[in-house]
């Protein structure tokens, strides 16, 4: 009789700590969001070695300097709207300076164009913010996406919709 308790108190405290356990892992969305987020390369406009436009955003950007940049690029969108680029890369520069909730409404305009070089880039930013924001059901939408593919952002997707399913 001893050993039958003891075998089911063992059972009941390896399944309490089991699920102790797995849902720690699943519920740290701030170290998902660190092992998968990195800035996205000036892609747009990028830099030579002669390059000496310190006033360019991209230049800015590329420099790390976020802040001189998020303003370059809120001067851009506002002399066009919808310059999809600066757009997106405002969206990073907010992301970089934690301001998650303006980055995710640049990247919903950029994702919204469904045939731009930057959706797919727009859709995997996304749900990274949305985790940093532990909105885990809103960044399932965009990593259901990006799973459709068959590239990086599928795979890492993948791996990340297990982390927080």
């Amino acid at each position: 009789r001893i050993r039958f308790i003891s075998g089911i108190a063992a059972i009941l405290v390896i399944g309490i700590f089991s699920t102790f356990f797995l849902n720690s892992i699943k519920q740290n969305p701030i170290k998902i969001y660190e092992e998968y987020y990195q800035p996205y390369p000036n892609i747009s406009t990028p830099l030579s070695r002669s390059d000496e436009n310190g006033n360019s955003p991209y230049y800015q950007y590329e420099k790390g300097e976020y802040e001189s940049a998020l303003a370059g690029f809120q001067s851009l969108i506002k002399g066009n709207p919808d310059d999809e680029s600066a757009l997106f890369y405002a969206a990073i520069s907010n992301m970089e300076l934690s301001d998650f909730n303006n980055a995710i409404e640049k990247l919903k305009k950029v994702a919204d164009k469904n045939q731009s070089k930057f959706t797919q880039a727009a859709n995997w930013y996304l749900s990274l913010a949305y985790i940093h924001t532990k909105k885990p059901e809103l960044a399932s939408e965009y990593l259901n996406i990006l799973t459709e593919g068959n590239d990086v952002y599928a795979n890492n997707a993948k791996k990340i919709l297990k982390k927080i399913n």
